[in-house]
């Protein structure tokens, strides 16, 4: 948890950080090291102190058991034989694509060490600190008070973790929610305003609050698997940006449809040749974000390029049953927190939900970003089940 914070409040404080080099290694690639060195850590307490997996933790652990096997699996060319002929594969993308899975042990592997309990202490303590050092550092940096996604969650996040309201939290809550939003992820970023202003507004009534939220969030990711249908015939009501994400997921949802819902694992494009065929470079109906770059050409891009949700990305990935896995985790999750909600801090439901909003609507695990706000999330919400919000 503790590594996962540290890359957040970087990324924050500094554009690019985990994008930035420190003795010709990037920081990610320092912080993955470091998140194996703790899993080393927690598996020997784990088993030196025989402690037991919750149910959702089973089944987070069974996602990524499942996922590891696909993932190995995607080297595999005979492995695929329901794959679209429309789908173009390169083992060499496999790593690339299935990274995150390195990252979901976190979630289960944090305990009542030391270490974990230091680090949430010091949030919870020092929260206004570590709130007013990045909203002064952000805005002498950008010269503006502009926050980005990361910034907003962050603030909003410490922000919540007051117990009690008085004129300091109060400024903070107005800086969160007036503050100019910055370039990029513009949409998101006033969703997860309208998150935290409802919680803490109404948190006193945290459980109809939570219930509330996930049904929006579950209903929300029940049209995106239904939305690209419905715009064949109603594609005029919905914005350019909408329709082209649409036509996106409907184009990975009919891949999935073609390998019978098994998914078509790693080291594949995220499109099929009928949405971007990279070879003539006839991007169909994709546009811009498939067009050659310095960085990338339109052949890399339709490996890289995710489709801004990463529930149909998951499911077209692992298939029905990462899908099945994923939401059982996160629903199970929900309704332990219900049951146990005097431990749980406003500022767990404020992460929880947000990064569901993130990952429904933008690139979600595929980007390292949103990934880390998901993960530290879900680390929270779990160190909370196991040992209380005081």
């Amino acid at each position: 948890m503790e590594v996962i914070f540290a890359l957040i409040a970087g990324m924050a404080l500094i554009d690019g950080f985990i994008e930035r080099q420190f003795f010709g290694i990037t920081v990610l690639y320092i912080g993955m090291l470091l998140l194996f060195l703790s899993y080393v850590y927690e598996i020997t307490c784990r088993t030196r102190l025989k402690i037991k997996l919750q149910g959702y933790e089973t089944i987070w652990l069974t996602l990524i058991v499942y996922g590891l096997v696909v993932t190995l699996g995607s080297f595999v060319e005979e492995l695929k034989p329901f794959v679209s002929e429309k789908v173009l594969i390169n083992s060499g993308y496999v790593f690339r694509q299935a990274y995150y899975i390195f990252f979901f042990p976190a979630v289960i592997l944090v305990t009542d060490s030391k270490s974990k309990r230091f680090c949430y202490t010091i949030i919870k303590k020092y929260n206004r600190l570590l709130f007013l050092i990045i909203a002064v550092v952000n805005t002498l940096k950008n010269m503006d008070p502009a926050t980005s996604v990361v910034t907003t969650f962050l603030l909003a996040f410490l922000s919540l973790m007051s117990s009690r309201k008085n004129v300091v939290d109060i400024l903070m809550a107005v800086f969160i929610l007036f503050s100019p939003v910055a370039v990029g992820g513009e949409m998101t970023n006033v969703l997860i305003r309208f998150v935290y202003a409802a919680i803490f507004l109404f948190g006193k009534k945290r459980t109809g609050l939570l219930k509330l939220m996930m049904l929006g969030i579950w209903c929300c990711v029940g049209i995106c698997f239904v939305i690209p249908f419905l715009l064949e015939t109603s594609g005029d009501l919905v914005d350019a940006n909408t329709a082209w994400r649409a036509r996106f997921w409907e184009d990975e949802i009919k891949i999935l449809a073609d390998s019978l819902f098994t998914g078509v694992g790693y080291g594949t494009s995220y499109t099929s040749t009928d949405f971007v065929n990279p070879s003539t470079y006839v991007l169909t109906h994709a546009g811009e974000p498939f067009a050659p770059t310095a960085q990338y050409s339109t052949y890399d891009k339709v490996f890289v390029t995710g489709p801004h949700n990463s529930f149909v990305s998951l499911t077209f990935r692992l298939g029905l049953i990462g899908l099945l896995l994923f939401s059982t985790f996160l629903i199970v999750l929900q309704k332990k927190q219900i049951s146990c909600m005097k431990g749980v801090s406003l500022a767990s439901i404020f992460a929880i939900c947000s990064s569901l909003i993130i990952i429904t609507l933008n690139v979600g695990l595929e980007s390292p970003t949103y990934l880390l706000l998901f993960i530290f999330s879900a680390c929270i919400a779990n160190y909370e089940l196991k040992n209380g919000s005081g």
